[in-house]
């Protein structure tokens, strides 16, 4: 996986930097999940992040969702404003 993540090529990316230091396994901070990530968000350092954060499908479309449905509508910002990439892994 490691492999691959690197040869996404997503310049000042890193997505070796995660906040448990483990690419291998979703990053989704609800609870714990032990799925192989397969999609990436990168969101955009005023709204919390800066880093790439690797999630299995499921948790990918729930964080999408989450910050479509629930945070946007109240929020003065575009989607564009929060997120800088999103995607799928193996593209």
């Amino acid at each position: 996986m490691t492999n691959a993540i690197h040869e996404l090529g997503f310049g000042d990316t890193d997505f070796d930097e995660l906040d448990d230091g483990d690419s291998t396994r979703c990053t989704w901070n609800e609870c714990v999940c032990t799925e192989s990530p397969t999609h990436y968000v990168v969101f955009a350092e005023h709204a919390g992040g800066g880093d790439a954060q690797l999630f299995c499908a499921r948790h990918y479309v729930l964080t999408l969702a989450q910050l479509i449905e629930l945070h946007l509508p109240e929020c003065s910002g575009s989607f564009s404003d929060h997120v800088l990439r999103y995607g799928s892994l193996a593209e």
